[in-house]
């Protein structure tokens, strides 16, 4: 009898195992958007820290002079501070997430976007970052072990990568917020801040 018992119990743990490991679903880009937009929205830098990988972290992207200037910052790193967040766009993030292609994504003149809202698209086939890194390179004349190792740290968040764009309803440029979120392995991560403007000062 308390064989027959120990079967049926060591059975039924074999069949919960599977649906305790199904139970903890990966959040959808979607999600991990909605979250990431809250929390600038809100100011709240743990809403937003909450997905940033541990160990790749984050890039920011900013402009003081004439050439972007790019960082990779650790996940503790981010906070709502003046310098870098000392402009930012009134969110409204209940608005509605649309994908676009590139040809589709909203047009600028250095005055105004052509369009407002709440846009993203894949782009996988580009290295932003990367392609930043060797500009910075030309300009700062980093030496090669330097921008070896910062490549390394931005390769993994290229590999499949989403550019999202806010633009508000005044469409005026600096009425403008730009992320990118990456997926490595099987999560969606918020992956840099691009606080650098649309056109040149």
């Amino acid at each position: 009898m308390n064989r027959t018992i120990g079967c049926v119990v060591a059975s039924a743990a074999l069949l919960a195992w599977p649906l305790t490991l199904a139970a903890a679903p990966k959040s959808s880009l979607q999600q991990v958007m909605r979250e990431v937009v809250g929390g600038f929205a809100q100011h709240d830098a743990a809403k937003v820290r909450r997905h940033i990988h541990p160990q790749y972290g984050y890039v920011y992207v900013s402009r003081s002079g004439a050439v972007p200037n790019l960082q990779v910052l650790r996940r503790q790193d981010f906070v709502f501070a003046t310098p870098y967040f000392g402009t930012q766009p009134r969110l409204q993030p209940r608005s509605r997430i649309r994908m676009l292609s590139a040809a589709a994504m909203p047009k600028h003149d250095c005055e105004r976007w052509n369009k407002a809202g709440w846009y993203y698209r894949y782009t996988s086939r580009e290295q932003p970052f990367s392609a930043l890194l060797r500009h910075q390179q030309q300009f700062e004349q980093m030496p090669s072990k330097t921008i070896q190792a910062q490549l390394q740290r931005v390769q993994p968040l290229e590999a499949q990568l989403v550019q999202m764009l806010y633009i508000g309803n005044s469409r005026n440029i600096g009425d403008e917020l730009h992320l990118y979120f990456s997926k490595i392995g099987a999560q969606w991560y918020f992956s840099a801040y691009d606080n650098s403007g649309a056109c040149a000062v």
